[in-house]
């Protein structure tokens, strides 16, 4: 389900002319860093910012696709 959501959101974006998308993720978050960098998303050197979630001190990463949607697959 994830993967046929964020396919749409990128043609979707692209429809509109967006050829650069960027999110943020917890760096700490294996499994989503590796779910977007699969989709075609790349880090940003040098992006890392430390926020506090919980009391605690955490760190998110930019990620950003140049958005070609003709490499994406077509949403199901």
């Amino acid at each position: 389900i994830g993967r046929s959501l964020l396919s749409q959101a990128v043609h979707e974006l692209h429809a509109l002319g967006r050829n650069e998308i960027s999110l943020w993720v917890l760096s700490q978050n294996r499994r989503g860093v590796t779910f977007y960098e699969a989709f075609g998303f790349r880090r940003v050197q040098g992006s890392e910012k430390l926020f506090e979630l919980g009391g605690h001190q955490v760190e998110e990463i930019c990620l950003r696709l140049q958005n070609d949607a003709s490499q994406v697959a077509p949403p199901e």
